[in-house]
């Protein structure tokens, strides 16, 4: 102790004008396990851009897959095949480039497309996807912060 009094770690206190104030401690349901632009991550809720989900909800997580719709690559198939088809069947080979160009704008999305990584929540309801992004190293960091906190809250629930 010196004339002023019991010194302090600085981490516990807060400087505002050159006076300290000690700080809260933060409560456990405020520990963030994840914190992003779009996504945080903490004790007690997951929340995505405003959406916010309570973990109290959640039984486990899981990451998933999405892809896009193929619908639009396989009708431009069917169509340009179609169209070459009848296009060389009629001997009128006029069309048969634009047909065949349809065929290969419709087989580029269908070889290059892949899918998306989605953070999927098992709940009472059903499975709800929550977060999705092409970033798959992203989506492993969200789900392994929820299963973090999800076993946090239930080590802290758990009868000693």
């Amino acid at each position: 102790m010196g004339a002023a009094g019991p010194q302090r770690d600085r981490r516990d206190t807060l400087a505002l004008d050159n006076v300290y104030y000690l700080r809260k401690p933060r409560s456990p349901a405020e520990y963030v396990f994840f914190e992003d632009e779009r996504v945080r991550v903490t004790r007690s809720a997951l929340t995505v851009d405003s959406r916010r989900h309570a973990l109290a909800s959640i039984e486990s997580v899981t990451l998933g897959q999405r892809r896009r719709a193929r619908t639009v690559p396989v009708a431009l198939i069917a169509v340009g095949a179609l169209g070459a088809f009848l296009s060389i069947r009629s001997r009128i080979f006029v069309g048969l480039g634009a047909m065949l160009l349809l065929v290969a704008a419709g087989v580029g999305p269908l070889l290059f497309d892949e899918a998306n990584a989605v953070v999927e929540l098992h709940t009472e309801d059903g499975v709800l996807e929550a977060f999705e992004s092409a970033d798959r190293a992203l989506v492993g960091r969200i789900a392994e912060a929820l299963n973090e906190a999800l076993h946090t809250r239930r080590a802290a629930a758990w009868p000693r």
